[in-house]
């Protein structure tokens, strides 16, 4: 069925979450619950059919549950589909052991059109192009870890999109919940229909 199942999105304290939640809502998603990171107890979480990490400010570090979340979801024996959006992104590249770096300018509210680098699920029915919304001032290096590849890089070679080679793991640097962001409802249709 359509958007069914429970949907749980980590919060690290981003005002993007609610507009993440609303975006889910449009899919067909009815199941959806916000769980704040500052509040998070990995031991009595209960486990969902999906899991959705929020844009946040800071860097990964600075979440050691989150981590340790991801050792848990993971080590399943049926994994839970994960989605990182921007520091969520960024949170699951560092847990695979890829390094992040600074940009030489903050991206706030900015258009970027990026390209699809590899045939991906979370992809599907979207264009080889489109625009999306920036938010950022850290990006993940390449290469990465032979666990991971890329799925989609800005026209200057920032990694966009990564997703983990045999584990439902996805990433993506951009907002799709944002207004400049195209197929934004799309792309979160593919990921709860994973």
């Amino acid at each position: 069925m359509h958007g069914s199942g429970r949907t749980v999105i980590i919060d690290f304290n981003d005002s993007f979450t609610y507009n993440i939640f609303e975006l889910l809502r449009t899919t067909g998603c009815r199941d959806i619950s916000i769980q704040p990171i500052s509040s998070l107890d990995v031991q009595q979480f209960e486990i969902p059919d999906r899991i959705i990490l929020s844009p946040g400010p800071g860097l990964p570090d600075e979440y050691p549950e989150a981590f340790r979340l991801l050792d848990r979801l993971l080590n399943l024996s049926k994994p839970v589909p994960v989605l990182g959006i921007c520091l969520g992104h960024q949170l699951i590249c560092s847990y695979f052991g890829a390094g992040l770096y600074n940009l030489d300018s903050v991206v706030h509210g900015q258009p970027c059109l990026i390209s699809k680098k590899a045939d991906d699920s979370l992809f599907h029915g979207m264009p080889e192009s489109f625009t999306v919304g920036l938010y950022h001032s850290w990006a993940v290096v390449k290469p990465l870890p032979q666990t991971l590849r890329i799925t989609a890089e800005s026209k200057n070679g920032i990694i966009m999109a990564a997703a983990h080679e045999n584990l439902p793991v996805w990433g993506i640097q951009f907002h799709p919940e944002s207004f400049i962001s195209e197929y934004g409802e799309q792309l979160l249709t593919n990921f709860i229909n994973l």
